[in-house]
């Protein structure tokens, strides 16, 4: 099911699926009552009287609330390519059989007729995953996606690509940028840490903070290509302008212009 058609039925409301296990993993908090009515409240306040929105509102709609596709995303942002459980999970219809330790959340549709909503957790070569968009196809969705948003949310017309590219690819743990850049620029493959040799050979996108506190820029490696992503106010639908590196000269950079969906036109 699509993340977005999910959220705009009413059916469901961000939160009641694992939307927020990040959050209680990093606050030590249970978010998914708390954080589903804070979002609830913050939907009939003026976007001028909202001085600090919750975390959990943020991360709506400025991201989930986004999702124009059916993939599976990360249960957590950064899941570091180490972990030998990097789950996935996504919204299914009733129907779906097997939940891999998921939900059912409605077994029918409010009206009555028609199928209802689980989320599951995916599997990994049967599900389809984010993680399988090459890093330039989805910047370039991401764009659409906040450009052709609803318009009943605050953060309007945003998502926030930072945190896309942490939904959808592993982490690099423990290192930055700058462990790896000089190695990267003279093709020191051999000689670069392990998870990224690992991520390259296996042809998965790998995501690089360039901070240690894992804020702000992000480098994003895939094969030969090298994505840099910094917070920029060139590109408000976006939050982040993304460039090429290396490896992608023929890539355009930026935030790309809105590019209407064709039909069919989806990840």
């Amino acid at each position: 099911m699509r993340w977005k058609e999910v959220y705009e039925s009413g059916a469901i409301a961000c939160g009641e699926g694992a939307e927020f296990v990040e959050l209680e993993h990093a606050f030590q908090t249970n978010f998914t009552t708390f954080g589903r009515t804070v979002f609830k409240l913050s939907l009939i306040i003026p976007p001028g009287k909202l001085v600090m929105p919750h975390p959990a509102y943020e991360f709506c709609n400025s991201g989930y609330h986004k999702f124009q596709h059916r993939r599976c995303a990360n249960v957590r942002q950064g899941q570091q390519y180490s972990e030998p459980d990097r789950r996935t999970w996504c919204y299914v219809g009733s129907a779906c059989p097997d939940l891999r330790g998921g939900r059912l959340l409605l077994p029918s549709a409010p009206s009555g007729g028609g199928e209802g909503i689980s989320w599951k957790f995916c599997q990994d070569g049967l599900d389809e995953s984010l993680h399988d968009v090459p890093p330039r196809e989805l910047m370039e969705n991401a764009t659409r996606w906040a450009v052709e948003s609803g318009s009943m949310y605050y953060y309007n017309n945003v998502i926030n690509l930072g945190w896309l590219m942490k939904w959808a690819y592993p982490l690099l743990a423990d290192q930055v940028w700058a462990d790896v850049e000089p190695l990267w620029k003279i093709g020191a493959r051999h000689r670069l840490p392990e998870a990224v040799r690992r991520a390259l050979e296996g042809g998965r996108p790998l995501v690089i903070d360039v901070q240690h506190d894992g804020h702000g820029s992000q480098v994003v490696l895939h094969g030969e290509e090298a994505w840099s992503l910094e917070v920029d106010k060139a590109c408000p639908h976006t939050v982040y302008c993304y460039r090429c590196l290396s490896g992608c000269e023929k890539a355009a950079s930026g935030s790309l212009p809105h590019r209407p969906a064709a039909k069919g036109d989806e990840l």
